[in-house]
Order: C-alpha cells, then sequence, then structure tokens
C-alpha cells in the first residue's frame, strides 16, 4: 500500500533532503536537475509562499516517491483564475530531463499511487499540470499516458511537442576519442589548434577552488550577456534573481565536486567558458559561450569543448549531455540525442474547460484569417501578373 502526502511548506521539505540522494539512486532517469542542490536552490530564490506542491510517496513508511512540483497563476482570457503544476526548478532556469523521482521498485503502483492522488483528493488545487520536459524513455511518462486515456477524471492529454539533446559517450581514453572522430574534423580541429597556438599565448583554467568562483563566474556572466542579450535589457544574467540563482547553485555544487568550469583564455583575456554540471558518472552542459576573435581556421569553442572532454575522460566521466538545442556545432562532435517530451495534461474543472475552448478559438480565428489573406493575397499577385 502506497500512502501519498501533499508537502506546501519549505521546512517540511527540508527533512526530506537526507534521503534524496538515496532515491536518486533508485530512480532510473536521475540527473543534476533532480537534486536537492538544483531544486532547493531555485526554491529559495524564485517560489513564494504557498506555491510549493511536492508529492511525496510512501511505502511501508520509506520514502518512495517525490514530484518535485509548485503552482503557478494565471488567468483565462484576463478574466477567469487557474492553476498550473509545474515542476521545481522549471522556467527561468530552463532545465532538462525532469520527472517524478520514484524508485524503481514497485515503481508502476508508486507513480499509480500519485496520479491517483492528483486527480483524487488534491485535484481540486490544480487546474492543468505542465508534465514538461520529461524523457520519452520515462517509465512514468509511460504509465501516466495509458492512465490518461482511461481517467475521466483527465480532461485531456496534450502532447506540445519535444526537445531535442544532443549526448556524446566518453570513452575510457582520450586517443579512443581522437580515434572515433570523423577523420575531416580531426584534421579541421588540428587546423584550429595550430591557429590558435601561433596566434598568442593560450592557456584552459579549470575552477577548482571557491576563492576562483566568484571572478569565473561573472566572466561566464559577462561574456554570455556579451553574446546574446541587449545591455539596455534586463535579460539574461543581467536578471537579478537569475544571476542570484546560479551564483548560490555554482557555490553549493562546487562543495560537492559537481561543479565543471572551463575556460580559455587568449593573451590573458577570457575568451571563451564551459559551464556545467556532474553527476553520476555524466556532465550536463549548461551554457558554452566565446568570444569572436578573428584568427583564420580557429574555434575557441570547439578548442575549449575539446580540453573540456579531455579533462572529463582523465576523471572517469562516461557521458557528455549538450542538453536542449539542436545547434550545429553539438553535432560536429555527436550524431546521437535524446528526446524530452512536453505534456499537458488539463484537470475536469470548469477553468479548463474555458481555457481550452478560449484557446482553440483563437487557433480557428487565427486559420480563418489566414485563410481570408492568403486568398486576397493570391488575387493581388495574379493582378499584377496580368
Amino acid at each position: 500500500m502506497v500512502r501519498v502526502k501533499l508537502v506546501r511548506e519549505y521546512d517540511e521539505l527540508k527533512k526530506l533532503a537526507d534521503n534524496w540522494d538515496w532515491l536518486l539512486d533508485q530512480f532510473d532517469g536521475g540527473n543534476i536537475f533532480l537534486t536537492w542542490e538544483w531544486l532547493s536552490t531555485w526554491i529559495e530564490t524564485y517560489l513564494k509562499p504557498g506555491q510549493l506542491f511536492c508529492l511525496t510517496a510512501y511505502k511501508d513508511d520509506k520514502l518512495v516517491g517525490i514530484a518535485p512540483l509548485w503552482v503557478d497563476r494565471e488567468a483565462v482570457a484576463g478574466i477567469i483564475p487557474f492553476r498550473i503544476l509545474k515542476f521545481i526548478g522549471s522556467v527561468e532556469a530552463c532545465p532538462d530531463h525532469l520527472d517524478f523521482i520514484i524508485r524503481r521498485r514497485n515503481s508502476t503502483m508508486i507513480a499509480e499511487a500519485m496520479w491517483n492522488s492528483l486527480f483524487g483528493e488534491f485535484s481540486k488545487e490544480w487546474h492543468i499540470f505542465e508534465y514538461h520536459g520529461v524523457s520519452m524513455n520515462s517509465k512514468t511518462t509511460n504509465i501516466f499516458h495509458y492512465l490518461a486515456d482511461d481517467d475521466y477524471r483527465c480532461l485531456k492529454e496534450e502532447i506540445r511537442g519535444y526537445r531535442i539533446c544532443p549526448c556524446l559517450s566518453l570513452p575510457g581514453s582520450m586517443n579512443e576519442f581522437v580515434e572515433s572522430m570523423d577523420k575531416r574534423n580531426r584534421t579541421n580541429f588540428r587546423r584550429s589548434e595550430k591557429a590558435l597556438a601561433e596566434s598568442g599565448e593560450i592557456e584552459f583554467k579549470f575552477v577548482e577552488k571557491r576563492d576562483d568562483l566568484q571572478s569565473a563566474m561573472n566572466g561566464m556572466m559577462e561574456i554570455h550577456n556579451e553574446i546574446w542579450y541587449d545591455e539596455k535589457k534586463e535579460t539574461g544574467f543581467r536578471r537579478e534573481r537569475f544571476r542570484n540563482f546560479h551564483l548560490k547553485l555554482a557555490e553549493r555544487l562546487l562543495e560537492r565536486d559537481m561543479l565543471s568550469n572551463c575556460e580559455l583564455y587568449h593573451n590573458g583575456k577570457l575568451a571563451g567558458v564551459i559551464y556545467s554540471f556532474k553527476f553520476k558518472g555524466r556532465i550536463f552542459v549548461y551554457i558554452i559561450c566565446a568570444r569572436r576573435i578573428d584568427i583564420n581556421d580557429a574555434s575557441i569553442g570547439r578548442a575549449l569543448i575539446y580540453r573540456h572532454i579531455e579533462r572529463l575522460i582523465e576523471e572517469g566521466m562516461t557521458e557528455y549531455d549538450f542538453l536542449r538545442g539542436d545547434e550545429e556545432y553539438k553535432y560536429y562532435w555527436t550524431n546521437t540525442d535524446r528526446r524530452d517530451l512536453n505534456i499537458t495534461f488539463y484537470n475536469r474543472r470548469f477553468a479548463s474547460f474555458i481555457e481550452l475552448a478560449v484557446r482553440f478559438s483563437l487557433f480557428y480565428l487565427k486559420e480563418i484569417v489566414r485563410s481570408v489573406i492568403g486568398n486576397r493575397q493570391e488575387s493581388i499577385r495574379k493582378v499584377i501578373r496580368s
């Protein structure tokens, strides 16, 4: 018999911190974004009182399942309030590979008990459940899919696409890795390394001491904002909460040897950074950013990734996860990827009906307008041609 309890207070959730690592070890989908370090840091940075909505499952008084969720509040058509369940750590922080943390033994029974609690005794607490960023191979995902088909209480299950996450298996030695590279890529990389070496002084650094962390994080944030964001807007690491979240997170992860920061200096100036996390032999590459340097045949990004992988192989890491995004540079290193699904479940509540009705009405209105404008555009073309 599985007993499910709802935790709404952070102080109560903190009492489970000592059991968190044990449960992650018993779960097939464990990763950095489901660790206590990531989730607790996000809660302390982003969550407001009353938003925590964490389901916990017990069997024989032993913790066997955690659904790390929170409640966001919006309004349908700006009028009718409704509540959305989301994963802790989501939204601005952009994690991947999320899920319910469920012990593999009796996992079907545990998942079903948590589903029945969501749509049963706790159903009045929410309207929509954004089960987003979960692996296509997740056993819990498959269980929820079949439950949604047969459960009247679930108004609708909607798959809203997926995220592509390229990943690379790391061999036991650097020689094996180099030999596994495509011949053309290997030649291009060596040409790039030579061009960098001839352009000036090149130095790679890895953050290992707390005293070096602040300057390393500030350098990474500066380059990232420089490349991706308008300096006039409060976006990216210019957002105070986002910046504070990562500063606090990096410090906690460094203490537990779960942080991996690789820096490249060109003629004494920081030229590129990889900001990533380690968990159980896997590396999760959160940010790769590099300044543009006008050197023929040279690539700061490729040099960074190569030296980073070299260090990780020495440490015995087994997988390099590039996380979400199908950018071309990732496929320079690998042809393999994973898919994370975005699934939305609708509770059979009045606000859920209204939200669906409004959304589909807007969709069909847009299609009608597009159809009308499309016909006019064709008529205009005919007039011009004649």
